[in-house]
This record gives structure tokens, sequence and C-alpha cells, in this order.
């Protein structure tokens, strides 16, 4: 117990120090923040409290938590979870690294490579360091992707229980509720071709992120720290990664051009989102209702044409 909070209040102390220390080196990193009166913080964390709230008692009344946190560990049982958890941080290293290197690749074809070809392309990294590699090393393959077996993945994908679909309402509500806020913004949708593409793009780089840093990171952190310090840990990584990234998005970046201010904007819009997909995780233990959330919110989020 006391074990767990320190690591939460590490996590929460390391997070707050990493934004006052953005805001504070980065004039136009506050600026960006309070766009609009603070719409952006609004936008960010505003859906993401309700729907948390609500997902949380709807667990707590309809469903039976404990006797599924029970079927995770005896899942967990034999399994070497730190050096697991060790593997998974090369992962995730590589894959900003690699994605880093396709882009440098990708910008040396000239202006033809533009986003409809740029953006498939960079879900390679994704699927070969945040599914596919993993899931030879923790998991066997076959297991991922055809739900069978008896471990963590078959819970994660074969959901029978009707209870643990009804984080299917808080991940409706989160989605109306950034769609509202987003709407006085929002001039237009791309063309029917171009919008199945995205929506394509956007659910695999979902399922493979959703898989990786719920399934695969905060479940064993979970194991280890508890609950709470394994989702606040796992949302920082998330941030951190898109942070990283940042440089190297071509469909849904976010202001700025230095570091500085892309982890500045990570930590402050993509933490809630990640403090979100992890309680959603561990409340329903569904990757479908994850993999929703994350590709109903990339969507909205993408600019509409004219922007």
């Amino acid at each position: 117990m006391v074990l767990r909070s320190m690591v939460i209040s590490g996590a929460v102390g390391a997070g707050l120090f990493l934004v006052l220390i953005t805001l504070a080196i980065d004039p136009q990193l506050r600026q960006d923040v309070m766009y609009g009166g603070g719409y952006r913080l609004l936008v960010s964390w505003g859906p993401a409290v309700a729907a948390g709230v609500l997902a949380g008692l709807l667990a707590v009344y309809f469903g039976r938590r404990r006797e599924l946190d029970t079927r995770v560990r005896q899942a967990l049982t034999t399994q070497p979870v730190h050096r697991q958890l060790i593997w998974l941080g090369c992962c995730l290293v590589a894959c900003v690294v690699a994605i880093a290197g396709l882009y440098w690749v990708l910008s040396a074809l000239g202006p033809g490579a533009d986003a409809s070809t740029t953006a498939p392309i960079s879900l390679v990294p994704r699927v070969l360091f945040f599914l596919a590699l993993p899931a030879i090393a923790i998991d066997r393959l076959i297991t991922i992707l055809r739900a069978e077996g008896t471990g963590l993945s078959e819970i994660a994908m074969k959901v029978t229980e009707p209870w643990r679909w009804l984080g299917l309402t808080p991940v409706l509500l989160a989605i109306m509720l950034v769609s509202f806020l987003l709407a006085p913004f929002r001039v237009g949708w791309p063309p029917l071709v171009l919008m199945v593409g995205v929506l394509a793009v956007f659910l695999v780089a979902a399922l493979c992120e959703e898989a990786f840093f719920r399934v695969m990171v905060q479940t064993r952190l979970e194991l280890l720290w508890g609950r709470w310090a394994g989702i606040i840990t796992t949302s920082l990584l998330f941030a951190l990664f898109y942070a990283l990234i940042q440089p190297y998005l071509v469909l849904i970046p976010l202001p700025g051009d230095t570091f500085v201010h892309h982890l500045g904007m990570a930590l402050l819009t993509y933490t809630p989102i990640g403090l979100l997909c992890g309680y959603l995780w561990a409340c329903y233990r569904n990757i479908w209702l994850n993999t929703l959330l994350r590709t109903g919110l990339f969507f909205l989020a993408y600019p509409p044409p004219g922007q």
C-alpha cells in the first residue's frame, strides 16, 4: 500500500512538474493552452472527466469488477512481468525511432509524399512494435489475432459478459461531448473516400496503441503497483510518446515547433485521453471499447477541409 501511494504521488508529481516547467519556459505554450479562455483544456479534460465518472458508476453498480480482476491476475500469475515490461519499454523506444526514421525516408521522396501516402505507411511501426513483436514475445500472435487461448488477450478481445459492454455509454458520451465542443470550429467534413481512408488509419492506430499501452503495459503495472498507479503511469507514457512523435505526425499534429512546446501540449491534451482510456480498460477490460473511443476522438480532432 505504501509503495502504491509513493508511485501514485511520484507519477502525479512528475507530471505536474513537467507541465509547470514547460509552461514557465515557453510563453507560446501558455497562449496555446489558454486559447479561447482555456477552451482547449475544456475540450481535453471536460469529456474525459464526465465519461470517466459515468464509466465508474456503471461498473460499480452493474459490473463484477472483482471477478474480472481475479481473471486478469490469474492470466499474469505465471508470467515474468518485470522482464516483459523491459521488453515493452524497448518496443516503445523502437517505435518512436522507427516513426522518425520512416518520416525522414518519406520526406526524401519529395512533394508527392503527402498525408494520403505517408499516413498509412506510418502505421507500420505501430503494427510492428506495438502489436506484432510484443505479441510474439509475450503471447502467441495467433492468440492476439483470433482471441484463442486462456491468456490476457482472450479476456481483452473475447468479451461475452453483457455488463462489459456497458462502457459503450461513457464512450459515446465522450465522443458526443467532444463533437459538441468542437462543432463551432468545424466547417465541413472530408469527402467520403477520404473519410473512409482516414477512419481506417485511425482504427488501426487506435487498436495497436490501446493493445500496447492499456492491455500490455497498464495491466502489468496495475499488477505491480495497483490500479491507479498503473493508470497514471501509463497515461504519462502515452502522452510522452505523442510528444516525441509530434514532428512526424501528418494528420492531427499539435501546435508548436519545439519539444518543450510539444511536451507541454501532449501532457495537457493526451494525458486526459490516456486517463479515460486507462480507467475504461480497468473497469471493463474490453479492448473494443477503447478502440472505438480512440478512433472517434481521433476522427473528431482531424481538421476538416480548409483548416
